[in-house]
């Protein structure tokens, strides 16, 4: 029995240790994240030339061709403003898709649809959103989309992988 105590002391005393090591790894980590989400919306702010003397890259679309200086210019600074370090990260990784084609069931690298675009960019900023529905069992017509409200959704909860898409070919 005394054995027993004895082991039970010293699983106490490591488990103290752990849960403390926990806690400061869960405190770097929410500083890393935070820096990593600002650094990436600093390089989602850069003109494609200014991204290619950062990196040493040159500024080539998924396809090799130069990238257009209007699908490569992110917002200015400042004009997209995140509630959280998570959809900072999810934004940056967005603007880092900006001039890459929509295709229908896209899931990128090289290419989206607003779902794939969605579940990607979400999952970059380390997020994981239920998979949408149903597929559609084909693509939205090409007929303008109807006018609607903006697709809004509380800073606290990430959208759905389809509430873009499903709020802007709703018909």
């Amino acid at each position: 029995m005394r054995a027993v105590d004895q082991l039970r002391t010293e699983a106490d005393t490591v488990l103290a240790g752990l849960e403390k090591r926990r806690g400061e790894l869960r405190t770097h980590k929410k500083t890393v994240t935070g820096k990593l989400a600002e650094s990436r919306a600093l390089l989602a702010r850069l003109t494609a030339a200014e991204r290619a003397e950062v990196t040493g890259e040159t500024p080539r679309t998924s396809r090799g061709q130069a990238r257009p200086a209007a699908a490569s210019a992110a917002p200015a600074a400042g004009a997209v403003k995140a509630p959280n370090s998570r959809a900072a990260q999810a934004i940056a990784f967005a603007h880092t898709a900006i001039g890459k084609p929509y295709v229908w069931g896209a899931t990128g690298p090289d290419a989206f649809d607003c779902s794939g675009l969605t579940q990607a960019a979400w999952r970059a900023a380390g997020v994981s959103l239920p998979a949408p529905p149903t597929p559609r069992s084909t693509p939205a017509s090409a007929s303008p989309a109807p006018s609607s409200p903006p697709v809004t959704w509380s800073s606290s909860t990430p959208p759905s992988a389809t509430s873009a898409c499903t709020s802007a070919t709703a018909r």
